[in-house]
């Protein structure tokens, strides 16, 4: 939220829409330097929230008198059908939710002192009031005030821009000032280093990726100065944001830049992110500074080393690093339990779990469904009836074969299934740990074949 009108506490908080949930969460954000973490401002209780299943909030901004603006699908069904459990397509028949469409909207959050004397026409205002615009607490105001002095060239205002991004009282308007002298194209290093110098280490960070346009042999010795000043304010922020500008300069003069790279990467000799940067920004020196005797000398003892190897090993084979993603992506359980479903247990059970007459009983709403336990039991034992489920009884001369006997299915093949199935039919998904599934093979029935449902019912009750 940018909006400046709600009170001090909402500063720094970052609003998140669940439509899936119905609601909108509200989240206080936590900057470190090197990451930025979130945690619930409320406890048990989210900023909004509807119990009518149309609200579907899909797109959160900020409006020009500070208010928030929602975009609310609106619409009962947002799910792709391919996708939906057999469970929640006959909830959703009989709650009638897929006759809930074309009823979207926009909702405004406005705080109870809210004004709407805020500017609607930024035509008509002249340079030095679309500066002043840019020290404004309403962030959708400073981006547009931005825009205008760099869309329609007002550089007659150029000073007052650079006395802005040169006033540290103001970090927010030194931000926009700079990136508007950016647009202008009315940057220089002089003036970079001054900002880096005056400034926080929020906007000295802005100033010091910047000054990447800026690299050149005739400027070496005043960035060597200011990037010396930088790394004495030991600040972590900073170090990040500085390990990866040192990587550009290195190519130009290693003897210069080399010792001060070395001197973070020693002091933040465990933090992925600075070693990251680091390495970002080295791009082809990555070769010469690895095989470098004092740089090995000096960071044997740190997992630097190590990564820098395997980015170059990387580039070489024509590989991206891989830098905040994971390097596979895990299937969800209920996935990979669908899957296991249809291929096992849909040829009796139906795949819309209803049952099959004379092959198996309803998986839909079943009470032994919603026990995991009995569930697992079942699942790996096995079953002989008769049975009840949700008061009727089923006499299936059939009895159910356990998957124990089958060495190829895992124990967390049995959780997946019982995570698809639960998910799929019944009110809510449950999961069962394979600790507890590897315990329960060793649970036997009295024939030390399938249970017999007055068996499970007597475990349940221990």
């Amino acid at each position: 939220y940018r909006g400046g009108s709600f009170t001090q506490s909402y500063s720094e908080n970052v609003f998140v829409c669940i439509p899936e949930g119905n609601l909108i969460k509200r989240l206080r954000l936590n900057f470190m330097g090197d990451a930025t973490k979130a945690e619930q401002v409320w406890q048990n209780k989210e900023f909004i929230t509807s119990l009518d299943e149309g609200f579907r909030p899909v797109s959160l901004k900020n409006g020009p008198n500070g208010s928030m603006y929602v975009v609310d699908m609106h619409r009962g069904m947002i799910g792709h059908h391919a996708y939906m459990s057999p469970y929640l397509r006959d909830k959703a028949k009989a709650k009638e939710l897929d006759t809930i469409v074309n009823f979207g909207r926009i909702l405004k959050v406005s705080h109870n002192n809210a004004t709407n004397d805020y500017l609607t026409d930024f035509d008509t205002l002249n340079a030095s009031e679309l500066v002043s615009l840019l020290q404004s607490d309403n962030g959708w105001i400073r981006d547009r005030a931005q825009h205008f002095l760099i869309f329609k060239e007002l550089k007659t205002v150029i000073d007052d821009v650079k006395d802005l991004a040169l006033n540290k009282k103001n970090p927010l308007g030194q931000l926009h000032a700079l990136y508007v002298l950016e647009g202008w194209n009315a940057l220089s290093f002089d003036f970079l280093v001054s900002v880096i110098e005056k400034s926080n280490s929020d906007v000295a960070s802005h100033a010091l990726v910047i000054s990447n346009d800026f690299i050149s042999e005739k400027s070496i010795e005043q960035a060597s100065h200011i990037f010396k000043s930088a790394l004495d304010r030991n600040e972590l922020g900073l170090d990040v944001y500085l390990a990866n500008v040192l990587g550009h300069w290195v190519k130009i003069d290693n003897h210069q830049f080399q010792p001060l790279l070395t001197e973070i990467l020693k002091r933040r000799e465990m933090n992925t992110t600075v070693m990251d940067a680091a390495i970002s920004g080295l791009e082809k020196v990555d070769t010469v500074l690895y095989n470098d005797s004092v740089i090995k000398n000096n960071l044997k003892n740190t997992p630097f080393l190590s990564k820098l190897e395997n980015a170059i090993t990387n580039r070489k084979s024509d590989k991206k690093n891989a830098i905040y993603t994971h390097e596979v992506i895990r299937e969800d359980t209920r996935t990979s339990g669908s899957k296991m479903f249809f291929q096992i247990c849909a040829s009796c059970h139906g795949a819309d779990g209803k049952g099959i007459d004379g092959l198996a009983p309803p998986l839909m709403g079943s009470e032994h469904v919603k026990n995991t336990e009995r569930l697992a039991l079942i699942i790996l034992h096995g079953l002989e009836g008769p049975v009840h489920v949700n008061g009727e009884r089923y006499d299936i001369n059939l009895a159910m074969p356990g998957l124990i006997r089958n060495e190829s299915i895992s124990d967390q093949d049995i959780a997946n299934i019982i995570s698809y199935v639960t998910n799929a039919f019944s009110d809510r998904s449950r999961s069962l740990s394979n600790k507890r599934i590897s315990e329960l093979r060793n649970v036997k029935s009295s024939t030390g074949m399938e249970f017999t449902e007055p068996e499970l019912q007597a475990l349940d009750r221990k």
